[in-house]
């Protein structure tokens, strides 16, 4: 394994590490709001942190990086390359809608499942 190898395997694993215990802060933030408030905020921590983007460099039209959102967004604004900061946002979006409904089911379902059913 190379330096180079080594030193982005560092930089993925400290970012995961770090996106863990972000989303566990503030997931005990919000413990008592709105439950669908406290969904959509987590969802987009999640999105931002582990869903997948694609990091552009305004070189070969089609050529991209795939990395995670937050760190694809920042490399190309950081670069100057707004178009695709754009698409960099709408793929953050579809990961925040894809993470929200899902989280969505699955916390209806948990509802469902410890509420008292009425038999007559």
């Amino acid at each position: 394994m190379t330096s180079e190898t080594a030193w982005i395997l560092t930089i993925l694993v400290s970012y995961l590490i770090v996106g863990y215990f972000i989303s566990k802060y503030v997931s005990k933030l919000i413990l008592n709001k709105n439950r669908v408030l406290k969904l959509l905020i987590l969802s987009l921590i999640y999105a931002i942190f582990f869903g997948v983007g694609i990091a552009g460099n305004d070189g070969e039209p089609g050529f991209g990086f795939p990395a995670p959102n937050g760190i694809a967004i920042y490399l190309m604004a950081s670069i100057g390359f707004m178009d695709g900061v754009l698409t960099g946002l709408k793929i953050l979006c579809a990961w925040w809608v894809a993470i929200f409904i899902s989280m969505l089911i699955k916390s209806n379902l948990r509802l469902r499942k410890h509420q008292p059913h009425n038999s007559l």
